[in-house]
């Protein structure tokens, strides 16, 4: 028996899906939310060690680590809301 796909999705079920269709749409397996927030705080974590700015005269600019960090942290507030 095979689902409606999903836009990642095109395997019959059982096959290692990881989104399905609820009644507000697609809704992520429970273990796989969990294991991409874990990932995610260990980033974030790092990113965290070594974020830093420079100052270019007029302004701090952040570094690499410092917009990786804040894009982690973005992600992971919608996930928590997810």
């Amino acid at each position: 028996m095979q689902h409606e796909p999903t836009s990642c999705d095109r395997r019959p079920c059982g096959t290692g899906c990881v989104l399905s269709r609820g009644m507000g749409g697609e809704v992520m397996d429970p273990k796989l939310k969990a294991d991409l927030i874990e990932a995610l705080e260990e980033c974030a974590e790092y990113f965290a060690n070594r974020e830093d700015a420079d100052h270019d005269g007029e302004r701090y600019i952040p570094n690499k680590e410092m917009r990786l960090h804040q894009t982690i942290l973005e992600i992971e507030a919608r996930l928590d809301r997810a």
